[in-house]
């Protein structure tokens, strides 16, 4: 593989690393050169690659390997200076399964300066540089290339060298894309840019920039405050919401007037945003909308708020845009957003430009330079021809020099009238998937500038002599990293995987919610164009996530994809339209991070990890096909074999499978197999066949034994013998070689549209299935096929009533079945209505009615309670409502005086009381509640009897009121409103079963302390008040990720109260730590809310030494492995490093002491030192 590829260049790697010619360089580098960083050619950087993807650094494969085989496809970046995604965006021809991008822009040119098209960057002579000099404005060039000033090269060199051929500008008013495009191309016969100006400027005055550009000097503009008499609107959509932190220093640029209309793709996010924006003080009026996810940003802007930008004056159209498909998409953003909103003076300039010119109708930024090459291709032509057609407009109407490429422009609302108009639904809005072009969003951005000056407006496009830079606001978070290691124990076909015994399940919860189950599943990673098997597994799974049922898919040795957000969307483009209440991640070594009411395996190598799975209620085990039948008799037959007593409940696809796992003695039950009535279904009638050759479809996946593919191929061979009339449609498999001679043409993998296409044109269907019953007889019955099949045991189980025809294994047999079939025109018309009727009895939904009543059966046959929420009582208006706070204490000292006087001093229109239940203090504890009296009471229990969450149960079981406020002994509330306030969280929501509140640092205790706290508690603060798993969090956080899953079920004791009702429903679980986390996690998987309150205050926090902070990051440490498989500190090092950096750059910024300082650090080694220790513990007992 390495001496086909031409990124290994033998004479570069000899003659870089001194490498004797009597040693083979291509296998030096396989097993020596790349550990040592070695290059293997100038086109692939060794390093740099394992720097940048960790995962293959931690596979420990050759790098070039892993390109070669994933990452080319993929598109990662073999170096720093190629850009895959933008040559394949450029090439979209190319084939990707024969070469990766970065070989096939070698083999065209030679090099990665394929934007040259293959030649030598032409020289620049001296009297040409000095002319241009004339005309290079290096300050804007700087201004306007961070990179060159990040670079510390001369701004003139970098453009003769650079530059112009990635057409920056070298000035404001000279755009060299425009120029190159207009002169350069036509008149430098291999001069560079620069030379050809030199030559032109001797005999006239070039024109440098488009009759539409406008270049902007804000340098000495006299801050106008009041600004033009128009109506600004600003719409900006937010599908990315944490970049609301780039756009909020722009809108404090804005008029105060101006009216600022976000949208988002979902209530958390709208949420998020809206407090982000009162946090940074945007002062205008805001509408912040929930749209629909469709129509990328154009939808949301023409139909999602016209209503609201239609009544200004001017538009501005943003958007948080993420160009996955480049690596330069956040510098285009950034771009942008500086040139929109990058000042006041900006915004003044452009709302006088349309307030003294009314015929402008479109303003926008000059088109960033890394864009500007594929502004000039347009492959959305049919589709902008169309629409004009509808809004009435001539053929004409779609020719432009130029558009806003990336969409945000400023407009005039009148020039967008005709377009509003015309768009008042999301209909026309393809469904998203990932579209890089071609969508009528991509069309329409094109169209809105050809519809404004279709409308007699004017578009002109304008640059800033000085780029004036947003800089984000702090405090907002980043987006969750969707990345994942790959897992290292659970790998295939090997008896490697059954290395540790089955473990017993130990639920902690024994609820589940029958309206809304949360179903894991345990599922081989896919491919494009994958197995039938993999379709039927995301079909079950889209059919119970329209039930109502929540799921997480683990996929099992995914290595091959980067990224989970990426495999969901791959998922969802290649098999089912899955939704938000599915979650995929990938399997991790460790399986504790599995936490669900239901555990599904879905072959018996997945049944390997599942089997170590505790904390569900009960495993189950989808069969789709006997697997020991797929290997020979030996180690990974037995291997298969000894799955079915792992003790799962067995879920069987069809009859044959049900009878030969209950002759095991097992719990089974089953399911059907069926056809996709949307896809498969009769066409119009075939010719009569007397005229010519019979066609027979035929399912050809030779590399699957079990299809008996050879068989088939002897019958036809056979059957040509014997001069019978009839052509075969192979399909199934894209590579075969066949050894036998008959009549046949190949159509390799095909779509399911193609696959049912081809059986509506055949005349007979012919496939077999030597273990269980397959998809595709179903299917070509649903397209009224008559079917051949095999005949055995597993057949006859399933077909019973003449639906197909059977013929022995023998391919005389085979052909004799064909013959008489194809001779019999009645048995195949009794075939087919037989055929008929089986597969129009199933479907899927009902298959997954069965599935689902099999989950539910077993959980009720296991000693599980189902609960159902829909009786819940609705939180009471807080009149009559009776609350108790209760502490429990143990040696709480002096201090806990001042928690009395504040809970004493709470002021609430309802009753309440507080209990204490203490554990055998012996410094006054329980005395100074005693002789408090009224609404103070104490109990005590033993020392030894104290729980975190048996002791918590005593107390809400012996207190009076219908909320329980919950707090510690070092936890004091902060003012007279705490109890108030979170009490009345629980109006939140209709079923809040839990509320927290914000904690505070002691005034008294270290400033670190304080931040810490509080930019905890600020971040919460910027989540939903109510969270529940349908609404869910704010998109930043991926879906079933550590982060999501660790936000979701914060919960902190020290501050909470519950709701005595829930409560009943669901206790705190009876361990020694951590309840309260614990508890929240399946309180949200019954369907439980739980709310925060920010106004409800608690001063609580620590002043631990080095020991104590050790011993208690320890315990959090193991909690956290033991309960959810979570290592906090997987890199010890890295994570120390960057706490006391963090911790150094606040130092200095707030004049913290260095002894302070010092302090702080070793609590961090002892944190970081801790959770370790706690880690390794748990994982210790976890494998013994």
């Amino acid at each position: 593989m390495i001496r086909k590829s031409n990124l290994f260049n033998r004479t570069f790697y000899r003659k870089s690393y001194g490498i004797g010619r009597h040693i083979n360089a291509e296998k030096h580098f396989h097993t020596i050169g790349w550990k040592k960083g070695f290059r293997p050619s100038p086109f692939f950087d060794t390093q740099f690659y394992l720097k940048s993807y960790h995962d293959v650094q931690e596979i420990g494969i050759n790098p070039l390997i892993h390109y070669l085989l994933d990452g080319g496809p993929e598109l990662r970046r073999p170096t720093d200076d190629f850009d895959p995604k933008a040559f394949y965006a450029a090439h979209p021809t190319l084939d990707l399964s024969a070469k990766t991008p970065a070989e096939h822009c070698v083999a065209l040119y030679g090099s990665y300066r394929w934007r040259l098209r293959g030649e030598a960057p032409p020289a620049t002579s001296a009297a040409a540089e000095a002319t241009f000099k004339s005309v290079f404005d290096a300050d804007f060039y700087r201004s306007h290339n961070p990179d060159v000033v990040d670079a510390n090269i001369d701004p003139l060199q970098h453009f003769i060298h650079f530059g112009q051929f990635e057409s920056r500008d070298p000035s404001s008013a000279f755009e060299s894309f425009y120029y190159h495009r207009t002169f350069a191309a036509l008149e430098s016969r291999g001069r560079s840019l620069i030379d050809t100006y030199h030559a032109q400027v001797q005999r006239i005055v070039p024109q440098t920039a488009s009759a539409e550009s406008i270049a902007v000097g804000l340098r000495h503009r006299a801050t106008d405050t009041t600004g033009p008499a128009l109506r600004l609107c600003v719409h900006a959509h937010c599908f990315y919401p944490e970049l609301i932190k780039e756009l909020i220093p722009g809108f404090h640029n804005l008029p105060p007037d101006a009216l600022i209309v976000i949208t988002a793709v979902s209530a958390a996010d709208a949420q998020f945003i809206a407090r982000a924006m009162a946090r940074h003080a945007v002062t205008q009026t805001t509408e912040v909308r929930v749209v629909p996810n469709r129509g990328r940003d154009i939808g949301p802007f023409l139909v999602g708020c016209q209503d609201l930008w239609r009544a200004c004056d001017v538009v501005l159209h943003l958007h948080t845009k993420v160009s996955t498909h480049v690596s330069w998409g956040e510098e285009w953003r950034h771009y942008l957003f500086d040139q929109t909103l990058g000042s006041k003076a900006l915004v003044d300039w452009v709302l006088e430009r349309f307030a003294a010119d009314p015929t402008l109708g479109c303003l926008y930024p000059r088109n960033f330079h890394r864009i500007r090459e594929y502004v000039n291709v347009e492959q959305n032509s049919a589709a902008i021809d169309a629409f004009l057609a509808v809004l009435g407009l001539p053929a004409g109407a779609g020719v432009q020099p130029d558009y806003p490429a990336g969409s945000m422009a400023w407009y005039r609302s009148a020039g967008l009238a005709t377009l509003a108009d015309a768009l008042t639904t999301l209909d026309r809005f393809e469904a998203e998937a990932d579209q890089v072009d071609l969508t009528f969003a991509h069309a329409l951005e094109r169209i809105m500038p050809l519809v404004v000056r279709a409308s007699g407006y004017a578009v002109r496009n304008y640059i800033t002599e000085r780029r004036a830079r947003l800089i984000p606001v702090a405090g907002l978070p980043d987006r969750e990293s969707s990345t994942c290691p790959p897992a290292t124990l659970w790998s295939r076909d090997t008896p490697r995987i059954a290395r540790r015994p089955p473990r017993p399940v130990a639920p902690v919860s024994r609820l589940f919610n029958p309206d809304a189950l949360d179903v894991h599943w345990i599922v081989p990673s896919f491919a494009q164009g994958g197995a039938g098997g993999h379709m039927t597994i995301f079909r079950l799974v889209e059919w119970l996530e329209r039930f109502g049922h929540h799921q997480t898919l683990w996929f099992q040795n995914a290595a091959h994809f980067h990224d989970q957000a990426l495999a969901k969307r791959l998922l969802q483009t290649w098999y089912r339209p899955i939704g938000p209440r599915v979650h995929v991640r990938f399997l991790p070594d460790d399986v504790r991070q599995i936490s669900a009411d239901v555990l599904i395996a879905t072959d018996c190598w997945s049944a390997y990890p599942a089997a170590q799975v505790q904390n569900v209620k009960d495993r189950f085990y989808l069969i789709q096909d006997f697997e020991p039948s797929f290997h020979a008799a030996g180690d990974l037959n037995l291997i298969a074999e000894a799955t079915y007593g792992f003790g799962f409940a067995h879920l069987c696809a069809g009859a044959w499978l049900l009878d030969r796992m209950r002759a095991r003695g097992v719990w089974a039950r089953a399911w059907e197999l069926c056809a996709d009535h949307t896809v498969y279904s009769e066409g119009a009638p075939r010719p009569p066949v007397a005229a010519r050759p019979i066609r027979i479809a035929f399912y050809a996946r030779e590399h699957t034994p079990r299809r008996a593919v050879a068989l088939g191929f002897a019958a036809f061979e056979a059957l040509s013998e014997r001069g019978f009339p009839f052509e075969v449609a192979l399909f199934g498999q894209a590579d075969l070689v066949l050894q036998y001679a008959f009549p046949h043409v190949q159509h390799g993998i095909l779509t399911p549209k193609e696959l049912a296409a081809l059986y509506r044109s055949c005349d007979l269907g012919v496939v077999f299935s030597t273990t269980n019953y397959s998809l595709i007889p179903l299917e070509m019955m649903a397209c009224g096929l008559p079917v051949i099949e095999i005949d055995t045991e597993s057949t006859r189980a399933i077909f019973r009533n003449d639906e197909v025809t059977f013929a022995g294994p023998m391919p005389y047999a085979i052909a004799d079945a064909i013959e008489r079939l194809a001779s019999d025109p009645d048995r195949q018309a009794l075939q087919r209505a037989r055929g008929l009727a089986f597969t129009q009895a199933t479907s899927w939904e009902r298959s997954a009615r069965a599935l689902e009543a099999a989950l539910l059966e077993r959980l009720g046959e296991t000693g599980f309670t189902p609960v159902t929420l829909k009786a819940f009582p609705a939180p009471a208006v807080l009149t009559g409502t009776r609350a108790t706070v209760f502490i429990p204490t143990y040696n709480a000292g002096p201090d806990f005086t001042r928690v009395l006087d504040a809970l004493a001093g709470q002021a609430c229109d309802f009753p309440y009381d507080v209990l204490v239940i203490d554990s055998g203090s012996t410094d006054g504890t329980a005395e100074r509640v005693r002789e408090r009296g009224g609404p103070f009471r104490v109990e005590t229990i033993d020392k030894a009897a104290f729980q975190h969450g048996r002791t918590r149960n005593l107390g809400i079981a012996r207190s009076e009121g219908d909320y329980v406020a919950l707090l510690t002994q070092d936890a004091c509330p902060k003012d007279a409103h705490w109890l108030s306030a979170l009490i009345g969280g629980f109006a939140r929501g209709s079923r809040v079963a839990g509320v927290i509140g914000r904690h505070e640092a002691y005034p008294d205790h270290d400033p670190f302390t304080r931040r810490d706290l509080q930019e905890m508690f600020d971040r919460l603060a910027l989540l939903p008040d109510v969270i529940d798993r349908d609404g869910g969090l704010p998109s930043f956080l991926y879906p079933g990720g550590q982060s999501w899953g660790m936000t979701m079920q914060f919960y902190s004791d020290n501050n909470s109260a519950l709701s005595r009702e829930a409560w009943k429903i669901l206790p705190y679980p009876d361990i020694a730590w951590g309840e309260d986390q614990v508890w929240a996690a399946e309180a949200l998987r019954l369907g439980f809310q739980k709310a925060y309150v920010d106004d409800a205050v608690v001063y609580h926090s620590h002043a631990f030494d080095v020991t104590q902070q050790h011993a208690v990051s320890a315990i959090e440490g193991r909690f956290w492995a033991e309960r959810f498989g979570i290592d906090l500190h997987p890199d010890p090092e890295a994570a120390i490093a960057a706490m006391n950096a963090r911790d150094r750059s606040f130092a200095l910024q707030n004049a913290i002491p260095d002894r302070v300082l010092s302090e702080r650090y070793r609590l961090n080694q002892a944190i970081v030192q801790g959770r370790r220790a706690g880690h390794d513990t748990a994982h210790r007992l976890g494998v013994s």
